[in-house]
């Protein structure tokens, strides 16, 4: 049993050693991403990230200080992001945007040439055409949320009333760019919320 014990508190520290250098890739990985919109813009070059959701150059601010990410661990024993949290800086509205989740892969491939190790929790975004035809089609199975609006709630589509139903799948329809589609069990999961550091060094 001693032995047991001393390879499940391994197995835990081990685990949770690479989560925090997981969490240190993310956050170094969304203060990249701020630090390209306001130069290079490679992001919106390469369409990693759609240039109608940014609108204008974004103002020239100074680095991340800090970050938290709430996690929930999914089904598949695998720990996922279900927010990203930068606090109050100037890059909250677009690094906290649930809809950044589903380019975040693309965007750590891009800037980093990495494998994104802390993944998010699934989202598809509704802005590209052949998603938005196939969820359209299956729509009942799947929750809604304003991809904008990171204090916004999911809404499943299954469990509404047919008029209101309907009055959602034209708010969507008429600019699908805004949404994102999710699972509502990963959605209403329990979350931790974990910090990565607070010096400006860790995000270098």
């Amino acid at each position: 049993k001693g032995g047991d014990g001393v390879m499940t508190s391994l197995a835990n520290a081990t685990a949770a050693c690479a989560r925090q250098e997981a969490l240190g890739q993310r956050a170094r990985l969304l203060n990249a991403i701020w630090a390209d919109l306001q130069g290079e813009r490679r992001a919106v070059e390469y369409n990693a990230l759609p240039a109608r959701l940014l609108g204008e150059r974004v103002p020239t601010t100074p680095p991340l200080e800090n970050y938290a990410a709430h996690l929930t661990l999914c089904s598949d024993d695998i720990w996922r992001v279900t927010r990203d949290d930068v606090g109050q800086h100037p890059a909250a509205s677009i690094l906290q945007a649930p809809l950044l989740a589903a380019f975040l892969p693309g965007l750590c491939r891009l800037l980093f040439g990495q494998a994104l190790l802390l993944p998010s929790i699934p989202v598809w975004w509704l802005g590209d055409a052949e998603t938005f035809r196939v969820l359209a089609q299956n729509g009942r199975r799947f929750w809604i949320r304003d991809g904008l609006n990171a204090g916004g709630l999911p809404v499943g589509l299954a469990e509404l009333p047919a008029a209101r139903r309907s009055r959602l799948q034209s708010i969507v329809s008429a600019d699908p760019s805004r949404f994102i589609a999710g699972r509502e069990p990963v959605w209403s999961a329990p979350t931790r919320r974990v910090t990565y550091g607070t010096a400006r060094s860790n995000f270098g």
